[in-house]
């Protein structure tokens, strides 16, 4: 502990494996005392300022070897390569933290996370999870006995956030895979070994087929099939298929298509999608459109589902 000529602060630093530095000052009456000892003990009013800076400096919070990844934004976690480096980082701190890794056993892991250290004593890590549109908070503590991360949510992702992870080409639903006490896992899944072998069925003995007589069979004739009905998406699954490339659906089943183009065609769109022009008459009558003409650029074209055989968006040549 040092103690500064100025009884009003007090410095206490408590190096923790080179890992951090806490500091509490006691600022009552702390200009006034300065500028008395400024004026009639100089040099014991610069050692009180030299000790404070010195403590200061030394209070941004270390994440050893991953110091690279703080205040970088949000950061993808991989779901096919455990080496990258926010899976590492994210892999670390749950082998050394038990509240980290029962919450992931529960919840999976997240689909990125942020690291921030600017202005804080210990680390903040964000957790997102934005097929629920979630985000938690987990916060360090360390001293000589515990390191654990405290976590905090779940609380509503911002937009900017949403709209940022979407843009990433992330996929949502897709479990990222972690390096854990040398084993390839997915949260919430069983560890992947390359050990493992496949448990070959048991094949049973076979036995001979006892002789039936012939039995008079009756046709009968077959139902007739029905369509299954279309299950409207809701907004994430909808933000998701538009991203891989699909067309837009509308809450009946039918396929929404913007026109993008100057030079896209009635017939040719409507082949794409149904795979034969002549079903252009159908989808011009259902637009208010003249078979065989020019869409204008912005027109929201529907082609009615029972028509569609191709789901894929329309890129004009």
């Amino acid at each position: 502990m040092w103690r500064t000529a100025l009884p009003e602060i007090t410095i206490v630093i408590n190096k923790i494996e080179d890992r951090g530095v806490m500091l509490r000052i006691k600022p009552q009456g702390f200009l006034m005392k300065l500028a008395a000892e400024i004026k009639f003990r100089p040099r014991a009013a610069l050692f009180t300022l030299f000790a404070l800076l010195l403590t200061l400096t030394q209070c941004t919070p270390s994440l050893e070897k991953f110091n690279s990844l703080a205040n970088q934004g949000i950061l993808p976690l991989s779901n096919d390569n455990p080496h990258i480096g926010a899976n590492l980082f994210l892999a670390q701190e749950a082998e050394r933290s038990g509240y980290l890794i029962n919450f992931l056993k529960q919840r999976g892991g997240p689909t990125a996370i942020e690291i921030l250290t600017e202005g804080r004593l210990e680390p903040t890590m964000i957790l997102f999870y934005p097929l629920q549109k979630e985000v938690y908070a987990a916060d360090l503590t360390r001293d000589n006995q515990s390191y654990q991360w405290l976590l905090r949510g779940p609380f509503m992702m911002e937009r900017k956030d949403y709209r940022d992870l979407n843009g990433m080409g992330v996929a949502f639903a897709a479990e990222p895979i972690f390096l854990i006490r040398g084993q390839k896992t997915r949260f919430g899944a069983k560890p992947i070994s390359s050990n493992e072998r496949a448990l070959l069925p048991v094949v049973p003995t076979p036995r001979p087929t006892p002789i039936k007589k012939p039995t008079r069979k009756v046709i009968q004739s077959a139902p007739e099939p029905t369509a299954t009905p279309f299950k409207a998406m809701n907004s994430d699954q909808q933000a998701l298929s538009i991203s891989q490339g699909f067309a837009e659906r509308a809450e009946n089943g039918d396929l929404v298509h913007l026109v993008n183009g100057d030079n896209e065609k009635l017939d040719d769109v409507v082949k794409w999608y149904t795979g034969s022009p002549a079903n252009a008459s159908a989808v011009a009558a259902k637009n208010a459109l003249t078979p065989g003409s020019t869409l204008v650029k912005g027109t929201r074209l529907i082609i009615p589902f029972a028509l569609v055989k191709q789901f894929k968006r329309f890129a004009a040549p």
